[in-house]
């Protein structure tokens, strides 16, 4: 079919005239045309088709709590969850799976039901944002096992345990522990609370060996029943010692060798020792750097007999003979071989 196109004309005169002229068709772009739409077709289609599908998402969620507040008003808490997470799965559109982070969505447990202590399994509901047409898969696993216990509090005594540590022939322990607190105060499951005689801090898990003083706070305790057995609460009991300031000081015991100089005459004397070392306890940094007990001797024959006693006169300050010790020393002519 052919295409005219028709143009207005005025001339010097201000007559008008119309011409009528032939237009040929311009096939290539009907055909770019035609193109595009149909590729605007097909991504409209597919983008449809895109977002209409169904897709699942599979997400982790804690699980919050939600009528805390009336079980505090009876006296009442719960502890011993059996967990703290579920896996939740759900299924939708692209559009609306994609539409919500995991942070969007929220697993409730409902406890304002509980009127008296013992073990529950609850059912947990997962709240989906309201501008999402996403649907929960069904999960057996989405409920949650607790107990609710009668809510106690009490002071339970307190102290620090040491042990003894060894390191590489150095014997290092706690000599003296102080503490600002005599006792701590605990809150939680009743039936826990009562099985709880007193409280102790292993002072071993930080314990420095060539360290003189230790300070501690803020620090956790272990609780025992009244036979010294630990008892497990699970986290479910609650203390600070955030107040607590707990000191020990540490003494290292260490043998070390008996040595005897002589200066001036009697240097080349053969010497005999009645005891060749001795015990001595002291400041773990200091004692450290001591590798023997020295004795003096100004001038000696062969024959000649000296009683010694190790006192701490010859030691670094703040180091000790653990136990006086009397020893003999005996002089004697170094025979020599004359071949």
């Amino acid at each position: 079919m052919k295409q005219y196109e028709f143009m207005k004309d005025i001339d010097e005169n201000g007559t008008e005239s119309i011409n009528v002229a032939y237009k040929p068709k311009r096939r290539l772009d009907l055909f770019a045309r035609v193109a595009c739409l149909l590729v605007a077709l097909v991504i409209w289609l597919w983008m449809v088709n895109f977002n209409q599908t169904d897709v699942t998402e599979t997400m982790v969620l804690k699980i919050d709590y939600v009528g805390l507040e009336d079980l505090e008003k009876d006296g009442m808490m719960i502890y011993g969850m059996d967990k703290a997470e579920v896996t939740v799965t759900v299924r939708g559109s692209n559009r609306d799976v994609k539409k919500h982070d995991p942070e969007d969505y929220s697993v409730i447990a409902d406890v304002s039901g509980i009127s008296e202590a013992g073990t529950y399994t609850l059912p947990l509901t997962v709240k989906i944002p309201t501008d999402s047409g996403v649907t929960v898969e069904s999960d057996s696993s989405l409920n949650v096992s607790l107990i609710c216990d009668l809510s106690a509090e009490k002071y339970v005594s307190f102290d620090v345990l040491v042990a003894t540590v060894q390191e590489g022939g150095l014997i290092t322990y706690a000599f003296e522990t102080e503490h600002n607190e005599s006792e701590v105060l605990i809150k939680g499951p009743k039936q826990i609370v009562d099985m709880i005689s007193s409280a102790r801090f292993n002072a071993n898990g930080n314990f420095v060996s060539n360290a003189d003083t230790m300070t501690y706070s803020n620090f956790p305790l272990t609780f025992l029943d009244q036979n010294l057995n630990e008892v497990n609460d699970g986290g479910a009991v609650e203390y600070t010692t955030e107040d607590f300031v707990v000191n020990v000081f540490a003494i290292a015991h260490k043998r070390i060798p008996v040595e005897v100089k002589v200066l001036g005459t009697g240097a080349g004397l053969l010497k005999s020792i009645s005891t060749d070392s001795v015990e001595i306890w002291g400041a773990p940094s200091v004692i450290r750097n001591i590798k023997s007990y020295p004795i003096i001797i100004t001038n000696a024959y062969a024959g000649m007999v000296r009683q010694h006693e190790l006192t701490s006169d010859m030691l670094s300050d703040g180091v000790s003979v653990k136990e006086s010790v009397i020893i003999t020393i005996t002089f004697e002519e170094l025979i020599e071989d004359d071949e």
